[in-house]
C-alpha cells in the first residue's frame, strides 16, 4: 500500500502544487536590482531563485528584490521550484538522499513519506477504500550555528508555508482522496537529526537540517489505482 500512497503523493499532489508567484507591482530597475511585490511569497524563501533563472536578493514580506537583466511586469506570472520527494523507512531514505546528488543545493527542500505507512482498510460498502496514517516530513537546510529563532524564520517559517499548500492541495485531489477531517498535526525541528534526552545534537543525513513532521490521514478512495 505505501507505493500507491507514494504514487498519489508524488505524482497528483506535489506534481499539483501551486507553485505559480502573479506580480501585483514593479518597481523601477536599479544597478540590476528590481523590487516586486507578489501576492503570496508561498515557499519562495527556501530558493535563491524562480523557475525562470531570476535570482532572489532578499524577501521581506510579499516583497521581493531580485537581480534582473529584463525588467518584470505587473502581471507577470513567475513559478516556484517543486520539492524533491522520498519515500522509505529512515535508514533507506538517508542513503537514497545521498546518491540523488552531490550537491545539497539540488535535493532540497524535499517531503519525506516515512514507511511503511498504516492502513486501515475499510468495508466494501464504503466508497472510501483505505484510511492510511501518514507521517511526513517538510526538510530543508539549517544553520545549526545561528540563534534557534533565526533558524525558525529562515527556515521553519518558509516550511510551514510549503506544508500549507501541500494539505490544501490533499483537500483537492478529489479522483483519488477524499476531503480530510483534519489538517493534521505538525511538529516545528528547528534542528532535525538524532534526538536524545538533551534535545537533537547530531545530524542524520550528514547535513545540518531542519524539519516540519506532519501526522496526517489520508482517505484513499475505492477504484482509481491499481496493485497489479
Amino acid at each position: 500500500m505505501a507505493n500507491i500512497i507514494s504514487e498519489i503523493i508524488e505524482n497528483e499532489v506535489i506534481a499539483n502544487l501551486d507553485n505559480k508567484l502573479r506580480v501585483v507591482s514593479a518597481g523601477a530597475v536599479i544597478d540590476g536590482v528590481q523590487t516586486i511585490e507578489v501576492c503570496n511569497v508561498k515557499w519562495l524563501q527556501l530558493y535563491n531563485q524562480f523557475n525562470s533563472g531570476v535570482v532572489v536578493d532578499s524577501i521581506t514580506g510579499n516583497s521581493v528584490n531580485v537581480q534582473v537583466t529584463t525588467p518584470i511586469e505587473v502581471g507577470q506570472v513567475l513559478e516556484i521550484e517543486k520539492p524533491k520527494f522520498f519515500h522509505g523507512t529512515p535508514l533507506n531514505t538517508v542513503q537514497e538522499w545521498h546518491e540523488f546528488s552531490t550537491n545539497e543545493k539540488e535535493k532540497l527542500p524535499f517531503i519525506w513519506l516515512v514507511t511503511p505507512t498504516i492502513d486501515n482498510y475499510q468495508d466494501r460498502r464504503n466508497t472510501i477504500d483505505i484510511i492510511s496514517d501518514c507521517k511526513l516530513f517538510f526538510v530543508h537546510w539549517s544553520n545549526w550555528l545561528e540563534l534557534n529563532q533565526n533558524r525558525v524564520n529562515d527556515t521553519i517559517k518558509p516550511l510551514h508555508n510549503l506544508v500549507d499548500a501541500f494539505v490544501s492541495k490533499l483537500n483537492n485531489t478529489p479522483t483519488y482522496l477524499d476531503k480530510l477531517d483534519s489538517n493534521g498535526t505538525r511538529k516545528e525541528y528547528p534542528k532535525f537529526g538524532t534526538e536524545t534526552r538533551q534535545g537533537i545534537e547530531e545530524v542524520i543525513m550528514n547535513s545540518t537540517l531542519g524539519a516540519i513532521s506532519l501526522d496526517v490521514n489520508l482517505k484513499i478512495k475505492k477504484s482509481h489505482y491499481c496493485e497489479c
